[in-house]
């Protein structure tokens, strides 16, 4: 492991704190670091320019349902 990696370990230990323990919360923090690495890979959207695709409500339905698949394949 470089240097670089072993420091930065220890900076995510320190600000995990007493959550490294508890496994949900580390889940969450996972699946934020997951979530930021990722999210350079999608465009933004105006709501206007979402309508011209596909009705808002059809749109967050979605979304809802691939979080919901994401979580349960976990």
């Amino acid at each position: 492991m470089s240097t670089a990696q072993l420091q930065a370990s220890q900076r995510f230990l320190d600000a995990m704190g007493p959550m490294i323990a508890n496994e949900e919360k580390m889940q969450e923090v996972i699946g934020y670091i997951q979530a930021l690495r990722h999210s350079e890979e999608y465009e933004t959207i105006t709501f206007e320019e979402l309508s011209k695709y596909l009705p808002v409500e059809t749109a967050f339905e979605r979304i809802r349902q691939e979080i919901v698949n994401l979580y349960q394949n976990q």
